[in-house]
């Protein structure tokens, strides 16, 4: 009676040592787990902010290049009118010229 006691008694302690084994390798894994998942978490919100980051950069990056090219093309139109401008007063100018020229060859011929 008393070995049969003793050995339940046994098997009953030997059950709980197994079963709060089990427990921590359980609660250790889901611990493993929750900490893998904040770490995989943390880790997509960095990509995606590196991402947003990156787009936003590209973005600025086009729009200083858009900037530019219109910039520059103000310039070239702006070089152009205020060459034509030149011509037109160089021209203008010896259009006049002439005229007088012909004017004083005119009372020239006619004194």
């Amino acid at each position: 009676q008393e070995n049969m006691e003793k050995k339940i008694q046994d098997m009953i302690n030997r059950c709980a040592e197994v079963c709060e084994k089990r427990q921590a390798e359980f609660q250790e894994n889901m611990e493993k787990q929750m900490q893998d998942m904040i770490n995989g978490c943390a880790e997509d919100s960095e990509k995606r902010q590196a991402k947003i980051q990156e787009n936003m950069e590209k973005k600025i990056q086009d729009m200083i290049n858009r900037c530019a090219e219109v910039c520059e093309k103000r310039q070239a139109e702006f070089q152009e009118n205020m060459e034509k401008q030149m011509q037109d007063m160089i021209n203008g100018c010896a259009e006049d010229s002439e005229k007088r020229q012909a004017k004083i060859q005119e009372n020239m011929e006619k004194k």
